[in-house]
């Protein structure tokens, strides 16, 4: 299941980086801005993608911290 979901948001993040790459290139118009965008969207494409990456293997290891004691609940008298 933590493949899946690994490949899931890898997917949707080049797909989002797809998207805005479309609208960098034909709605800026000066090539220095649209190199300087380009380059920083493909940084924070990665930076995305390994962050999750980086979550989603944290939380498939790692166990859930369980309390000590479970409190129980007691009736009024």
């Amino acid at each position: 299941a933590a493949l899946l979901l690994v490949m899931l948001l890898g997917s949707l993040f080049y797909h989002a980086k797809l998207g805005v790459q479309v609208i960098a290139e034909d709605y800026i118009k000066c090539e220095c801005t649209k190199i300087a965008t380009l380059i920083a969207l493909n940084f924070i494409t990665i930076i995305a993608i390994l962050m999750s990456i980086l979550a989603v293997t944290k939380l498939h290891f790692e166990p859930a911290a369980l309390p000590a004691e479970v409190p129980t609940i007691t009736q009024p008298p």
